[in-house]
């Protein structure tokens, strides 16, 4: 049978563990952390240490982004300490009345030699009100991210033409 809560707390998971989050309120980031990058995500169930996701993404990280994974439901801490970052989040959320689950988790990524290493923990915690087959669930998440590209992947290219192409559409 197909755990429904693993496979969400796992894309989930993907998702928050990319080092850029797109948002407001950030911290200034340095700018030889700007480009394009490649993410390898893994994640460990910690009792077995059976891999549950083993997934690649494409990131972008410009000055727009930041790392703050705050919203929707998250409350997030962003420290950004030299060439590392430490998040802290805790997203609370109800699957039924009576029944809340609380996802926590912190991750510490660090710049070395141009790549992104670290990773973290993160709890899916249940309350009382869960039925007893709602298992509180623990991963550690593994993260490598490497750069594909310097900060020119974040400019905006336009074609010579755009604007005389604008420009003739109202002629």
């Amino acid at each position: 049978m197909v755990d429904f809560r693993r496979v969400f707390l796992s894309l989930l998971l993907s998702l928050l563990a990319t080092p850029a989050f797109a948002g407001t309120g950030c911290e200034n980031l340095p700018e030889d952390w700007f480009g394009r990058w490649e993410t390898h995500v893994v994640q460990r169930d910690c009792a077995t240490g059976l891999v549950t996701q083993d997934t690649v993404i494409p990131d972008r990280l410009c000055s727009s982004d930041c790392f703050n994974a705050s919203g929707n439901g998250s409350m997030c801490t962003t420290t950004l300490q030299g060439a590392s970052v430490v998040i802290e989040c805790e997203t609370k959320y109800e699957n039924w009345p009576g029944c809340q689950s609380v996802l926590s988790y912190e991750y510490v990524y660090d710049l070395v030699d141009g790549s992104f290493s670290g990773g973290g923990t993160a709890w899916l915690v249940n309350s009382d009100g869960c039925p007893s087959d709602l298992v509180d669930i623990c991963t550690n998440v593994e993260l490598t991210a490497t750069r594909l590209q310097d900060a020119t992947a974040c400019q905006v290219a336009t074609a010579p033409t755009t604007w005389g192409l604008v420009k003739g559409s109202y002629r």
